[in-house]
Formats: structure tokens, sequence, C-alpha cells
């Protein structure tokens, strides 16, 4: 089996630690900080096409059996 040094699909998610209110200098895990998650913000995917195609129709068949 080969093994490939660059990925081929990924995502980036992020999310805002705030400071803390309570604080001056703490850990970011504090649980008084706020923190909002901003989700998926990127993504990437560097597959050849015919293999996201079988992909999605082997997802599509899938779900149209339930």
């Amino acid at each position: 089996m080969e093994t490939n040094a660059v990925p081929q699909t990924g995502s980036l998610h992020a999310r805002i630690i705030r400071a803390c209110p309570a604080h001056a200098e703490c850990a970011l895990e504090c649980p008084q900080r706020t923190v909002e998650d901003l989700g998926q913000i990127a993504s990437f995917d560097n597959r050849p096409l015919i293999q996201k195609v079988k992909e999605a129709v082997g997802q599509w068949r899938h779900s149209s059996q339930t």
C-alpha cells in the first residue's frame, strides 16, 4: 500500500476565545471565557473527480434504499 504524505481532503474549523472577564492571565481552557464557534471556514478535496462521483453515487444509493 502506498502512503501519500500530502493530504487529499481536509477542512478548517475556527473558534474565537474571548478574554476572561475574571482573570488577567488565565489558561485558554478557563471556564469563564466566552467561546464562539465559527464552524467550518474552509475545506479542500484534491481527490480525482471520478472518485468523488463514485462516492456521491454510493451515498445516494444508500440513502434511497432507506
